[in-house]
């Protein structure tokens, strides 16, 4: 899973959000050109894939960290 960070610069839908954010799983990437293939629902429920680059992605953690 990945958080998608920045959907305009890869001319994708707007993702829907969970919880605030936007969650794709990772389809497969291409190490050629450094892009990930990603399946999420956008803002209206429709299945999308769209290709994005490294910093418009991040690991998604479902359980945030809490600080002692």
């Amino acid at each position: 899973l990945v958080e998608i960070l920045g959907y305009e610069t890869s001319n994708a839908a707007p993702p829907m959000l969970f919880g605030g954010r936007a969650v794709g799983l990772v389809e497969t990437i291409d190490h050629s050109d450094d892009t990930t293939r990603v399946i999420y629902f956008d803002d209206v429920g429709r299945q999308r894939a769209q290709w994005f680059r490294p910093v418009d992605l991040k690991p998604y953690c479902v359980v945030e960290p809490v600080m002692a």
